[in-house]
């Protein structure tokens, strides 16, 4: 009988200190069910706000352009995109001449997130392929704040903007200050935001071609580091600079050849000849900065 009701205040003992565990798994789980529920809702306005966007486009060149119809659905758009001999991707009219802009403010004035403080006031511009720009001031004067409206991170409290352009890494890539980076090989670093398919891997020709552009960006010795493109390194906080963590970033730039880039500081770590070379990189591909 001892032993019995030894037994049973230790299971008891068990019990109790489960009742911890149950309730810490309990609080998580609630939590991650609310940033799913959150995480549907932004998808949801994200979708309407670039519907917004594409038909603020429309009526934008509407206006500028004279009476000529520009597309107003979806299904149009895809029919009136027009890619030429280079794969470049443009709008295009009804009588099929191009239209290569990409992205129009109109008056449009930008306060950060639930402020009043005026960053911009009252801009009115156009983003035109081949038509390189450059935004320079001091700090906090609203350089990074007018890329996160380009972007669509931010609303612009008065005015205008509008885009039409395909989604996806081909059309636009955002490069800011502090890299992004995600877990797996060093190939997936470079393809991000595209994932690698298990069951579709990279040819050698592919694989070749990024090693080369590696050896150019003189980080020959980062693929020794990581065992080769697509081993997992298991990344770190210490196992890159900030210097090479730019240069993978404009690794993933010359890998997609997007039609725009749009560069948020993001050759702060590097030197001023490296530089140079990443630019001059950048106009042999035709990407418009």
């Amino acid at each position: 009988n001892s032993f019995l009701c030894m037994s049973l205040m230790f299971s008891f003992s068990q019990l109790v200190d489960l009742t911890s565990s149950v309730v810490e798994l309990s609080g998580v789980t609630h939590r991650v069910s609310q940033l799913i529920e959150k995480l549907n809702e932004l998808q949801v306005e994200w979708d309407l706000q670039e519907l917004q966007v594409s038909s603020s486009f429309s009526n934008l060149t509407k206006k500028r352009y004279g009476s000529r119809k520009f597309p107003t659905s979806e299904e149009e758009r895809r029919e009136i995109l027009h890619e030429n001999g280079n794969g470049e991707i443009s709008l295009a009219l009804r009588d099929e001449q191009p239209i290569n802009i990409a992205f129009i403010f109109n008056n449009v004035t930008i306060t950060p997130p639930e402020s009043d403080r005026i960053l911009v006031k009252e801009l009115t511009l156009e983003i035109t392929r081949q038509n390189h720009l450059l935004v320079m001031g001091p700090s906090s004067s609203g350089k990074s704040s007018l890329l996160r409206v380009i972007r669509g991170l931010w609303t612009s409290k008065e005015g205008s903007v509008g885009h039409n352009l395909p989604p996806g890494p081909k059309a636009v890539i955002f490069l800011p200050q502090k890299p992004i980076m995600t877990n797996g090989s060093l190939y997936e670093q470079i393809i991000y935001p595209l994932r690698l398919d298990k069951n579709n891997p990279p040819s050698e020709e592919t694989l070749q071609e990024i090693l080369k552009t590696i050896d150019e960006l003189l980080l020959h010795g980062l693929v020794e580091r990581c065992g080769g493109l697509l081993n997992d390194p298991h990344w770190r906080d210490d196992i890159l600079s900030p210097g090479e963590m730019q240069r993978i970033c404009f690794l993933r730039l010359f890998y997609h050849k997007p039609q725009y880039a749009f560069l948020d500081e993001s050759t702060s770590g590097l030197s001023l000849e490296v530089e140079e070379y990443l630019y001059s990189v950048c106009l042999k591909y035709g990407i418009t900065l």
